[in-house]
């Protein structure tokens, strides 16, 4: 009996570890990209088109990707620009969770999500 218990213990734990360290979502991985919503660079005034729309961003150093979680979300544009404002990375939106590689070269960079949904920056740095 104490052996079926440890055996059922011992599997719900490598579950656990498999599932949050899986594709290198770990949170101890991952630094938080903080992104600024409800920006419209199109016009003077701010828009919010993002009543239920979020995004949340994160770059994790050990696997060198940008990991991106949208919510609410269907369509979009993800860019990736140096502080120079040249376009390193382009990709479209293409489902809730997405990965892209980072940059490989050390710097600071802007992360935008254009959608009709949400428009969003942020800024990183790799190291």
């Amino acid at each position: 009996m104490k052996r079926a218990i440890f055996l059922t213990i011992a599997v719900f734990l490598s579950a656990a570890f498999f599932y949050s360290d899986s594709y290198g979502k770990s949170e101890r991985n991952r630094k938080i990209i903080k992104t600024i919503i409800n920006k419209n660079p199109h016009s003077a005034s701010s828009v919010d088109r993002s009543l239920f729309s979020d995004v949340k961003a994160y770059l994790c150093n050990e696997t060198r990707t940008i990991e991106l979680e949208f919510y609410e979300m269907r369509q979009g544009e993800i860019y990736v620009t140096d502080t120079g404002g040249q376009i390193i990375i382009y990709d479209s939106i293409t489902s809730s969770e997405q990965i892209l590689d980072a940059p490989s070269a050390k710097g600071t960079y802007y992360l935008i999500i254009d959608s009709p949904e949400l428009y969003a920056e942020g800024l990183f740095t790799v190291e």
